[in-house]
């Protein structure tokens, strides 16, 4: 439930809005999940067109665990599948937003903490094994921050275990291809290990190492302030938050960097689940600056219009546009 502000309609009483108060024309809702707008505006301009035109998507996925990060490691789901941090600290100094808009309830939440995983040494946030993470689809989001380089291949959020010597799961990470020059340098990955039969024995044994990669060619996580990529002079100038997301549809596999997806990457093995910790945080020992907010995963494939958004703080002019198209609303449905 979204609460819009006090005397704004024509009774001067607040108006509350819910999904089920919301109605739309599905031709626009279509148009508006495929739309394509500035990077500066993409994200606040979906929240308030998602808020007025009823694109809310309470019933299309459950969230099976959402880690807010508000100055502890506790699920606010219904699931309580709490984490426990080692190391790092849960700051206010910089979070991405002050307002986290969720297209999937339709709230609005506000945002005071990040969990700020900077510095030497690994800093992450734990959450046990689960079967409740055993999903043939899923997503998984979150916000994250990096200022300064991250180690090779550096991974941000993991689900890997090691079973009689086999690397099965999935992880996000940074491609740190060394490549003198390489473009790949600094992009969003997700790397799957699959435990793929080889037949170099009698009986055949699964290979550990086939690890197959999706990425991200369209934007970067770390910007080399020459753009010289791993033969630059190693500054980091991209210093801003960005959304980033994975998504599994059977075998298609997608990362996302700030709502713009890769390629489809199709796993050519069995995908099985790791038996093993969700880990997301800083996970080498590697000394560079790393926050993470709003870490969320939900049972099915999201679209990028429903990915949570950072909101900033609604100029005057805004807060008005809210009230008289929530004012609109309720005279369509009279």
């Amino acid at each position: 439930m979204v609460r819009v502000f006090t005397g704004c309609d024509e009774r001067r009483k607040s108006v509350t809005l819910t999904t089920r108060l919301m109605s739309t024309s599905q031709p626009f809702t279509r148009e508006l999940r495929t739309m394509k707008t500035s990077p500066l505006l993409s994200w606040t301009t979906t929240a308030l067109l998602t808020l007025l035109l009823g694109t809310a998507t309470s019933g299309w996925s459950a969230t099976v665990g959402y880690w807010r990060l508000e100055n502890n490691a506790l699920d606010s789901s219904s699931n309580l599948l709490g984490g426990t941090a080692s190391g790092g600290v849960f700051s206010t100094l910089d979070t991405p937003g002050p307002t986290i808009f969720d297209p999937v309830a339709g709230t609005f939440t506000a945002n005071t903490h990040a969990y700020n995983a900077s510095g030497s040494g690994a800093k992450t946030i734990v959450v046990p094994d689960n079967a409740l993470f055993s999903q043939e689809n899923f997503t998984w989001e979150m916000f994250i921050k990096v200022t300064g380089q991250p180690a090779s291949y550096d991974a941000f959020l993991t689900n890997r275990d090691s079973v009689s010597g086999l690397g099965r799961g999935y992880q996000i990470d940074f491609d740190g291809n060394p490549a003198v020059g390489s473009t790949a340098f600094g992009r969003l990955r997700a790397r799957f290990d699959l435990p793929i039969v080889v037949p170099v024995t009698d009986p055949p044994t699964p290979n550990p190492n086939q690890n197959q990669v999706a990425t991200v060619t369209t934007g970067y996580l770390y910007q080399d302030a020459d753009g010289g990529g791993a033969g630059g002079i190693r500054v980091n100038s991209d210093t801003s938050w960005h959304h980033i997301a994975l998504t599994k549809e059977g075998n298609q596999v997608r990362v996302y960097l700030d709502g713009v997806a890769s390629s489809a990457r199709t796993l050519t093995g069995p995908f099985e689940e790791a038996l093993a910790s969700i880990i997301f945080g800083k996970t080498s020992s590697a000394d560079y600056g790393l926050l993470i907010d709003e870490v969320r995963f939900s049972d099915t494939v999201l679209l990028p219009s429903q990915f949570l958004q950072a909101v900033p703080e609604p100029s005057r002019a805004m807060l008005l546009f809210l009230c008289a198209g929530a004012i609109v609303l309720r005279r369509r449905r009279n």
